[in-house]
């Protein structure tokens, strides 16, 4: 992105943030992506008190603000790709659709979670026995999520071919374990909600994220394969695509 001065408050591509350094605009953007899943999860159910929500958002907020920290230092030039819009010039019209259709998605489980638990008060609730492995699914997937962003400089919001960037096939660390695992964190992270929130309604509606996540899964081996020589061979050594052992 090229940058004038001076007048640069006047050019119609400036944004207050583009004056940040690159950690204190990645830890606005983080502190920006904990401000939304806190008003999704609490703010339509009014829930401004619920213990368990605000553990989430703790847990959430610690995480990212330490993973943030940890890719700065380690590989900060994707994050001006990471922050662009979630619709890009290049981008399959198939991954535009199921990106948008996931974010809706996991938006409404943190949304039907709270409407679940504290407003509308149905009978039915998880077993008290799955909170905490959920809270430990939670934290272990965001977890991983920020490993495979720190990992992975190619690792961004949409699915294409960086050519820009030198686009090449990333097989260190976690991707040495399984191919997907950011996907792998985020599917944990979706059950890991409203198991500890104790909501069968939250959990049945993480499906569709989930679902969503696993086509769009599909989606970009596709264009990996096409786009990147290597990745054939990569997909042949690391065979599992979210759970090892699995899938």
């Amino acid at each position: 992105m090229r940058h004038s001065f001076g007048s640069s408050k006047q050019h119609s591509g400036w944004r207050p943030e583009d004056r940040l350094n690159p950690m204190s605009r990645a830890l606005c953007h983080a502190l920006f992506a904990v401000l939304l899943f806190g008003a999704a999860l609490v703010g339509p159910a009014g829930a401004w008190r619920w213990g368990r929500a605000w553990v989430l958002i703790g847990l959430y907020l610690a995480i990212h603000v330490v993973g943030t920290l940890r890719i700065v230092r380690a590989n900060p030039g994707p994050l001006l790709e990471r922050a662009k819009l979630p619709v890009q010039p290049g981008q399959p019209l198939p991954d535009k659709v199921l990106l948008l259709a996931f974010m809706a998605s996991y938006a409404g489980e943190l949304v039907l979670t709270g409407l679940d638990r504290e407003r509308w008060r149905w009978a039915a609730t998880l077993p008290s026995m799955l909170a905490w492995p959920g809270l430990a699914l939670f934290a272990a997937g965001w977890v991983l999520v920020m490993r495979a962003l720190e990992t992975n400089a190619f690792a961004t919001t949409v699915v294409r071919h960086q050519v820009e960037r030198g686009h090449t096939v990333v097989d260190r660390g976690v991707y040495g374990v399984v191919r997907h695992p950011m996907y792998a964190g985020l599917v944990a992270a979706l059950l890991g909600v409203p198991l500890w929130l104790r909501s069968p309604l939250g959990l049945g509606v993480a499906l569709v994220p989930i679902g969503l996540l696993g086509l769009r899964l599909v989606l970009e081996e596709r264009v990996l394969a096409q786009a990147l020589p290597a990745y054939a061979e990569y997909a042949a050594r690391v065979r599992f695509r979210l759970v090892p052992g699995l899938w």
